[in-house]
């Protein structure tokens, strides 16, 4: 029995907002036999760094004892972040994030009258 551990970037999403959502597949394979298959995702907010958040998740997925993303995966990845994180697009995703942290901010307190 030879199994190999493989983790494929089979699914990535624009949302909305820009956000970029990657759907990892964890898979063990033993010949051409599919031994175990499970999944991780991640999401990137526009502007992120996406070299750095892809050190943090290979260092993850090995602590795991699972294989790491590829180089060509995370490359396409960033391929489609170049397409989709306009200047436009990362500046209205900080200013909605922005507003929703103002919005999570107490009031101050008045006083009686």
């Amino acid at each position: 029995m030879t199994l190999k551990r493989q983790s494929i970037c089979d699914q990535i999403e624009v949302l909305r907002d820009g956000t970029i959502q990657v759907r990892t597949a964890l898979v063990i394979v033993d010949v051409n036999t599919v031994i175990s298959l499970k999944w991780h995702r991640i999401e990137l907010p526009p502007g992120s760094d996406i070299s750095g958040q892809f050190d943090v998740v290979n260092a993850h997925l090995s602590s795991l004892g699972e294989a790491a993303i590829s180089d060509a995966d995370i490359a396409k990845i960033k391929s489609v972040a170049t397409s989709a994180w306009t200047p436009e697009v990362v500046a209205a995703y900080q200013a909605a994030l922005s507003s929703a942290q103002a919005a999570l901010q107490p009031s101050p307190v008045q006083p009686a009258s």
